[in-house]
């Protein structure tokens, strides 16, 4: 009786060991995904509980801030059946601009590994980000190219992604051609 206690007690620990290291986004917690390193205009940007914080030069005052806008959506992208996620970056050189980004997460051996982040655009409101068929669909609203950037957006955009060996690239609707 005391070896089926202590192989119980073995399987108990294991899987309390491997178990979180396994859970995806669906978890609430994302912290994989807030923890991840992303790739921001070919500079790695490396979140902690969502956000960066860095100097813009060695010695500066100046920050560059790199945060997680809204909340993460879950689902697969890479078709190997584990949740990866989907984001809005949101990056502030410490400028007048606020750049928009869409990134990923994707789930690699219990970890979560950043993609670089697609531009949206400077100063926009973003609004919905999904993953629907393995494709990143986000939403936002933008300025024609002839309003100020004072004016607030106002024209919904829509931006379609792919994970592509690794890589996130803007897309067609696929479902619209």
């Amino acid at each position: 009786m005391k070896i089926i206690h202590r192989l119980l007690f073995i399987f108990a620990v294991v899987a309390l060991l491997v178990l979180p290291a396994q859970a995806g986004p669906s978890d609430s917690s994302f912290d994989g995904v807030l923890n991840a390193t992303y790739t921001i205009e070919k500079q790695e940007v490396r979140l902690i509980g969502g956000r960066s914080e860095v100097q813009a030069a060695p010695g500066s005052a100046a920050k560059i801030t790199t945060v997680v806008f809204g909340e993460p959506v879950c689902g697969d992208l890479d078709g190997d059946g584990r949740e990866d996620a989907a984001l809005f970056l949101m990056n502030d050189p410490g400028a007048s601009g606020s750049f928009y980004y869409v990134a990923a997460a994707i789930a690699k051996n219990g970890i979560y590994q950043g993609t670089n982040g697609v531009f949206l655009g400077d100063r926009i409101a973003p609004r919905t980000i999904q993953i629907r068929n393995n494709i990143i669909v986000a939403d936002y609203a933008d300025r024609r190219p002839d309003e100020p950037m004072a004016s607030p957006p106002s024209i919904a955009k829509t931006m379609y992604l792919k994970l592509k060996a690794g890589h996130l690239e803007a897309i067609e609707a696929p479902w619209e051609r």
